[in-house]
């Protein structure tokens, strides 16, 4: 996983089964083994109201699989499908095989937040593997991002949480719901962007008018 991620954007996970032997091994295929993600995010996300420290959110990759469909009416329907059947290949000596995926789309309804990260991922219950990553701010890319994420995104708690962060960040008037309304807070936005690009610096959750020199 990329070590510095911005706010907003896709997180590239890259999975990898390395045979690092001298002898070629069957394993079972990462498309359908049991692999377990498990995300531990910046405090105080993983504090409770008490101030205990919670568990981890975590995936489990062949426990069941979704598939969303939207329906006329604009809402989206998910369909849970049982796992696939488990798949054996053969992984050649000093080789491996991959797993592309996207943390962000992974969690879905839990969005990727400022701050520190720690990801595990255990493949068969066996192999182990951690990387840490660090969501940034980034004074060029994450309003846009925030904002194409507002507007495009299939996830309406996607949409959702772009646009929160938009409100918090900009400090502007008017938070609504509906989609009519979004789109005219899309427009909104964007006008405030074209205005305040390159003239801002992020000051705690707010962009703020850079001080003069």
């Amino acid at each position: 996983i990329p070590k510095t991620v911005s706010l907003g954007e896709r997180i590239p996970l890259q999975i990898s089964l390395v045979n690092q032997g001298k002898q070629d091994l069957e394993v079972i295929s990462l498309e359908t083994a049991d692999i377990i993600i498990r995300l531990k995010r910046p405090h105080p996300i993983n504090v409770n109201a008490e101030g205990v420290e919670v568990e981890p959110e975590e995936i489990y990759l062949r426990k069941s699989r979704s598939s969303i469909h939207t329906q006329p009416d604009g809402k989206q329907m998910i369909k849970w499908l049982a796992p696939l059947p488990q798949k054996k290949t053969t992984l050649k000596k000093s080789s491996q095989a991959d797993l592309e995926l996207d943390l962000a789309t992974l969690l879905g309804g839990w969005p990727i937040e400022l701050g520190e990260h720690s990801l595990l991922v255990k493949y068969e219950g066996s192999l182990e593997a951690e990387a840490n990553f660090e969501v940034v701010f980034d004074l060029e890319k994450t309003v846009p991002t925030l904002i194409d994420l507002m507007k495009s995104s299939p996830s309406p708690d996607d949409r959702k949480w772009a646009r929160n962060n938009l409100y918090i960040m900009t400090g502007l008037p008017g938070q609504e719901d509906g989609k009519a309304e979004m789109k005219r807070e899309v427009e909104k936005f964007q006008n405030w962007w074209s205005e305040n690009k390159g003239k801002v610096e992020l000051s705690g959750e707010r962009l703020v008018v850079k001080k003069a020199k």
